[in-house]
């Protein structure tokens, strides 16, 4: 027994224990929490939103594409330049590809993706921990504590950018620690490789895409760095050296960004949601009540009631901490104000000061405090929110509390500052065996209560989805490149709303971004950036992607725009009987929970007009990629066929704004005009695109031509990508340059020295 002690002691003396025991305990505990909660992280928004974004984002790179687009909702929309698509996102293929290796297919890739987040955050947190001088132990339970804080965990149940923020934050704030350190002693030069590795982490985070939680981590990194400067960093600061190294990793990190941020920046101001500040209504919306924030800290297990005001969010089930970390920090605070309180007494005696290695404690806790209680008002100050809401940007941004991510954070660094006062309090009076095991208590403490929560009690997330994995849809098969539209459905069914979220089946509704999934083809979709033209075009069918028909809803729009399918709740009386009162639409299929209707007058995804704008009854094949739509056999239509006649439902009416020329033909697909649209045959001759009068893509049809091919290039994409290869390459070739002159100057050094 005591030589398995002494060995278990020689191992926790070697420097890669304790990351490995990080990792280790993250995976376990995650494994037993995916035993107990199968699909723990695969609810509300990642399945129904991000899931088929990575899906669409991996099938384009099987391919050998960038996804730049995507056709399967809102009738085209920009992919890539909505951000949270991870679509310049590695982990995001590396977990689809890891899913589909493991699982045979791509429902693992979220929990995949979230487990390789929290192992990366926890590592990261730990070196930071570790440079701030904490203890191994207290290291590693700061590190587990932090991947496990509830606001870590049931957020990423919902939002997988939750994870990725707890991902890269740390490494943001210990490679910053590392260079202002580095950049503020004369004595050490060499703090390039940190530097890049802080661009390189901060562009993981931006590439993740999510802009809200990317702008907060850069703001809270630059707060971090000049409290640390300010409070740890006791010698005389070369600040140009440190405005310098810091001007150096903000303009890379800029300039390497520009591959998504220029999309991005026009998508934003395209869009219908956020093209401009949001109301202060929307912004400022779901702020912190602080009677549910003390809450959570001390009871996390409290289940939702009607009268709590933002149930559905489970505030009061956001804020735990852990019961070891909590006691730690509230133990630290008490520690600290009894230190003001006799540095204000006593200033005038030095003799009376904490001695140095209590006075490095007590600056560990103010390094938290500052920006701890910054986060704090941020996300549950109305006052705040709305000084804020004053600043560019980020009065685009909502849901503030979900900067609790940041309190958290440094909640636990101000535990761990308490960790170290009292280990050290005790060092003399109680024996070192004794404060190992106190210290196991403490970590068993900590984890016993993440247990408690996560695996002893409900699976606790904002929205819960009933539909067993993995999912499959015959519809596709039957729908092809159809278009429909999902409607009729209310998740919180028989109410308009549920104060607990909704906890349903909703695969069946093929609302959301199913469509993308499935690789069908919606009317609509579920996206915050949807340009206002798509917002528009679509009648506003956002958000939900599921709707309820109203009185006089525009069928022969619908129509029109090809809309041949709509996938109807079966117990939707109303909406059914509307359905069936439209000549031309009839039931197709009932289910147990969805009609399925038909319209065999909708109109083609291509279609043909001749001279006097009459439509082409046989539409030609056409092949949809990722970024291209190719239409065949155009040659092999038969212009002398009869076309086709359209009585008042055919949708006809507005066809055109002006006459087609004689001898014209033009092609006409049911995809909404984007001006980053390209087209030639496939002779490689360019043809013009133009907007009908429903906004869609039609070009004229060159003489002798058999195809065309629509593609979607973006020319900021493009450009972003010019601009950071080209500052890359000036960066390697600075750095060539700068060791070609250091290897000189070395050697002649080196003659001087020997005499020659």
């Amino acid at each position: 027994m005591r030589r398995l002690i002494l060995l278990l002691y020689r191992l926790t003396r070697r420097r890669l224990f304790f990351p490995l025991l990080v990792a280790m305990t993250l995976l376990g505990m995650l494994i037993a929490m995916e035993l107990k909660h199968p699909w723990y992280f695969l609810q509300d928004d990642n399945r129904d939103y991000y899931l088929p974004y990575f899906s669409h984002a991996y099938n384009a790179l099987v391919r050998g594409e960038i996804p730049l687009f995507n056709f399967h909702q809102f009738m085209g929309h920009p992919f890539l330049a909505v951000g949270q698509t991870g679509a310049l996102y590695p982990p995001v293929y590396l977990a689809v590809a890891l899913s589909r290796l493991l699982f045979g297919h791509i429902y693992a890739a979220i929990d995949i993706e979230v487990t390789l987040h929290l192992m990366l955050g926890g590592l990261g947190f730990y070196f930071l921990l570790s440079y701030l001088c904490v203890r191994p132990r207290a290291a590693f339970m700061g590190a587990i504590t932090w991947c496990f804080s509830s606001m870590i965990i049931i957020t990423s149940g919902s939002w997988v950018i939750v994870s990725g923020a707890a991902a890269w934050f740390p490494w943001m704030a210990y490679l910053t620690v590392k260079v202002v350190d580095k950049a503020s002693d004369p004595r050490r030069l060499s703090l390039l490789s940190d530097a890049a590795f802080l661009v390189v982490v901060r562009l993981m985070l931006f590439y993740q895409g999510n802009v809200q939680y990317f702008i907060y981590a850069c703001l809270f990194e630059i707060l971090l760095a000049f409290t640390y400067s300010r409070v740890i960093l006791r010698r005389k600061i070369p600040r140009k050296k440190v405005w310098i190294a810091g001007a150096g990793t903000w303009i890379s990190t800029l300039s390497l960004s520009l591959p998504l941020l220029l999309p991005m920046w026009r998508q934003m101001n395209d869009s219908a949601l956020r093209s401009a500040a949001l109301p202060f209504e929307d912004f400022a919306m779901e702020v912190f009540d602080i009677g549910q924030w003390l809450t959570g800290l001390v009871y996390p297990f409290l289940e939702m009631t009607e009268e709590m005001i933002w149930a559905y969010r489970r505030h009061v089930n956001l804020t735990f901490v852990g019961y070891a970390m909590l006691l730690l920090f509230l133990a630290m605070s008490a520690r600290w104000i009894a230190a003001l309180i006799g540095w204000l007494r006593h200033r005038k005696h030095p003799e009376r000061r904490l001695d140095p290695e209590e006075e490095r404690t007590c600056r560990l806790y103010v390094l938290a405090l500052i920006p701890g209680i910054i986060a704090f008002l941020m996300s549950a100050s109305y006052l705040v929110n709305y000084i804020l809401y004053r600043i560019p940007i980020l009065n685009r941004f909502r849901f503030p509390f979900k900067i609790q991510v940041f309190t958290v954070f440094f909640i636990i660094i101000g535990g761990c500052a308490g960790w170290q006062w009292l280990n050290r309090r005790f060092a003399g009076r109680i024996r070192h065996w004794v404060r190992s095991l106190v210290t196991l208590l403490l970590i068993a403490v900590q984890l016993g209560g993440f247990a408690a929560l996560y695996l002893a009690g409900p699976h606790r997330n904002f929205g819960n989805h009933r539909d067993p994995l993995p999912l499959s849809e015959p519809l596709a098969e039957v729908f092809g490149t159809d278009r429909f539209l999902s409607t009729g459905f209310n998740l919180y069914a028989p109410k308009d709303f549920d104060y607990r979220g909704f906890d349903t089946f909703t695969a069946h509704t093929l609302g959301f971004n199913y469509a993308t999934l499935f690789g069908m083809n919606q009317f609509a979709g579920y996206e915050q950036l949807v340009s206002r033209l798509n917002d528009e075009k679509c009648l506003w069918m956002n958000n939900w992607a599921i709707y309820d028909l109203y009185s006089g809803f525009r069928f022969y729009y619908t129509r029109e725009m090809g809309v041949r399918w709509y996938v109807v709740a079966s117990d939707n009386t109303e909406d059914r009987r509307l359905l069936e009162k439209q000549p031309g639409i009839s039931l197709w299929k009932e289910e147990e929970r969805r009609a399925i209707y038909e319209d065999r007058y909708a109109a083609g995804m291509v279609m043909v007009t001749n001279a006097y704008g009459s439509r082409l009854d046989k539409a030609p094949d056409f092949l949809m990629g990722t970024n291209t739509i190719t239409v065949k056999g155009l040659d092999q239509l038969d212009f002398r066929d009869e076309w086709m006649e359209f009585d008042e439902y055919g949708g006809m009416d507005g066809m055109e704004d002006t006459p087609v020329l004689a001898g014209e033909r033009k092609i006409t697909l049911n995809y909404l005009y984007h001006p980053f649209f390209k087209a030639e045959t496939t002779r490689g001759e360019p043809v013009l695109i133009t907007a009908d009068s429903f906004g869609r893509m039609t070009a004229t049809i060159p003489d002798g031509c058999d195809g065309i091919t629509f593609r979607y290039e973006d020319p900021l994409f493009r450009a972003g990508v010019f601009l950071a290869g080209s500052f890359l390459a000036l960066l390697v070739l600075a750095g060539l340059i700068l060791r070609g002159i250091s290897v000189k100057h070395s050697a002649k050094k080196q003659v001087h020295d020997i005499g020659i």
